[in-house]
């Protein structure tokens, strides 16, 4: 069945806040709050959750407010207003009164809506996905209606509505990642009976016990796994990074374990770092993304939250004019040649640099190799970032090469004065001999001359 949300962008998720509940003694859930099931007419506001039985997975919200109506629907909706703003379709054939239908969150992590009359199962959220795919929930490919199942990344850290990366099983029986609902960055491979072929860590021993796809006449399948340590929750999750990553909860130190990710590397991902960012595996802390010289982050806020899928602003807007200058990015390619790029046939890189100048949409030149990119900015931005630079290291460069001077200055000063010193008060032997009897002397002329003042006195 579909749901209905209303604005599109709000997804369960927005509802549906599963984590795992510490096995600790000191971690303790308040009575109100500790029941697995929720009834017809009854509510979960911010301070109350569901938990399932065996304590795995917590149900819970942000600010918005579930309640479970008499008609066997779960209705999300604003607080203060209780406007809904998202539902299950899961109204049955016929009238229902208040205690035929309850809500219950399984300890697999599914969240059920079941029939108190003969006990079937009204909706799902294992039918449903979000961000994460959890052992025994299917993701399938409908045969009939051509279209599949998917997982959505986060938006960012903090904001669970759609992301702008997903996940859907394809019609060839393979994996793909998708960017904004249209670009293919990374394929599983097909399915060959054991694993996909670009993922052989997909193996049994991996934490996993069985996975495998199932086929059906009408042309549609779908793909299930299941998990050798049902003790220790694990999780196939779509990142906002847009990497999917198996995971498994460690207790030790609280937190998910990466058991393997897809692809490899964050900087594989395509439009990770939004236009005009730069992705380097080589940057320090959470982030790989930074800006190219001359531009700045588009939304600084939403790359507080990881989310640099807005990309970067220019510092100084070109003035579309041979004022203008490039500023060469070497070892760096594009992620994508849009097709209308213009080829040049040019037979040195000026010629080019003269070309783009002349053609106001032309903000970057590539050569063929791809090797390096060179980026159009104004000459203020030019000089602004890399002029500055260049400024500074011509700066530093007079400063050491002053220092370095008056270094040799002194030490020539101090060995002259040294070998003045030495000339000065070091003598030879004869020279002491001779400074001795002129010293002796002085001393008899000394006394001979204070001798006779006396006896003239």
């Amino acid at each position: 069945m579909d749901t209905v949300s209303n604005p599109p962008s709000t997804s369960f998720l927005i509802a549906f806040l599963w984590f795992i509940i510490s096995f600790a003694p000191h971690h303790s859930i308040s009575t109100c709050s500790a029941a697995d099931t929720m009834f017809a007419g009854q509510s979960l506001t911010a301070n109350k959750t569901l938990v399932s039985k065996e304590r795995k997975f917590e149900l819970g919200f942000f600010t918005p407010e579930l309640k479970l109506i008499e008609n066997g629907q779960l209705v999300l909706m604003i607080m203060r207003t209780k406007i809904p703003i998202w539902s299950t379709d899961s109204t049955p054939s016929r009238t229902m009164n208040d205690s035929s239908v309850r809500a219950v969150l399984r300890d697999d992590g599914n969240l059920v809506i079941l029939s108190s009359t003969n006990g079937s199962v009204l909706w799902e959220s294992f039918h449903h996905p979000t961000h994460v795919h959890l052992p025994g929930a299917r993701l399938g490919y409908n045969g009939l209606t051509k279209k599949a199942m998917k997982l959505t990344s986060w938006r960012n850290s903090e904001d669970p509505s759609d992301g702008i990366y997903s996940i859907e099983l394809g019609p060839d029986k393979s994996f793909s990642l998708i960017w904004n609902g249209s670009q293919k960055f990374y394929n599983s491979g097909v399915w060959n009976g054991r694993f996909f072929s670009n993922n052989p860590e997909m193996q049994v021993g991996y934490g996993l016990s069985s996975f495998g796809i199932t086929s059906y006449e009408n042309g549609s399948y779908d793909f299930i796994y299941f998990v050798s340590n049902k003790i220790l929750p694990f999780g196939n999750f779509l990142d906002i990074s847009g990497q999917s990553k198996a995971s498994m909860w460690s207790s030790e130190t609280r937190d998910w374990m990466v058991i393997w990710s897809k692809p490899l590397l964050r900087c594989q991902v395509y439009g990770v770092c939004g236009a005009f960012g730069v992705c380097s595996e080589n940057n320090t802390g959470p982030s790989v993304c930074q800006c190219l010289s001359g531009f700045e982050q588009r939304y600084p806020k939403d790359w507080d939250l990881l989310d640099y899928s807005g990309g970067c602003a220019r510092s100084s807007s070109i003035q579309c004019d041979n004022e203008d200058s490039f500023s060469k990015m070497p070892n760096m390619r594009l992620t994508k040649i849009s097709p209308s790029a213009n080829a040049l046939a040019v037979d040195n890189a000026k010629k080019c640099e003269l070309a783009c100048l002349q053609n106001c949409s032309c903000k970057q030149l590539s050569g063929d190799e791809g090797n390096d990119l060179y980026i159009r900015l104004a000459r203020s931005g030019s000089q602004g970032q890399s002029g500055s630079s260049t400024k500074a290291s011509n700066r530093w460069t007079i400063v050491g090469v002053v220092l370095s001077g008056t270094a040799i200055l002194l030490v020539i000063t101090f060995i002259f004065l040294y070998k003045w010193w030495r000339r000065r008060f070091s003598r030879t032997p004869k020279q002491e001999e001779a400074y001795a009897f002129l010293t002796a002397f002085s001393y008899i002329a000394s006394r001979s001359s204070t001798s006779k003042l006396k006896n003239s006195a």
